[in-house]
Formats: C-alpha cells, structure tokens, sequence
C-alpha cells in the first residue's frame, strides 16, 4: 500500500521487524516519518527481528515478540472494528 493511500482508511496497524531482509531500514524511517504521528496510525517496532518472526516454525520467529505482537493486534482490532 502507498502511504498516500493509507490516509484514507479509518485506522492501520504496522508492525515494523528491525531486521526485516524486505524492508530496508531506511525504508523503515521513511515509514515512521510519514506515519508515525498520524493519528489513525499505529506502529510498534521490533528491533532485532527478521521478516514473519511471528510465525510459528519460521527461521526467524521470537515467541516473546511474536506474543507481544498478537496481543497488540488483538487489542488493535478490539478498538477498531
């Protein structure tokens, strides 16, 4: 999704891994900097994380993190649907 068009829906969620191979880390700050005083616009980092470390069985999954993570989810959703 481009970040223009985010602007345009009630509420995204982006979980950002620090580590992650498709998402460079200047990639990344540009993400934070467009969005991350938006409103409608949650980011939660995950420093030290490769890409899908929430997966369970993947190469780079962090149980720790992957918990963190669908707790934040579940609690965006309970907010926002």
């Amino acid at each position: 999704m481009v970040i223009q068009e985010i602007f345009g829906v009630n509420a995204v969620m982006r979980a950002i891994a620090g580590e992650d191979q498709f998402m460079p880390k200047a990639a990344q700050g540009q993400v934070v900097a467009a969005l991350g005083d938006h409103s409608r616009v949650e980011i939660h980092r995950y420093p030290g994380r490769g890409h899908a470390f929430a997966r369970k069985g993947g190469d780079h999954h962090d149980a720790g993190d992957a918990a963190l993570a669908q707790s934040r989810t579940l609690a965006f959703f309970s907010k926002n649907l």
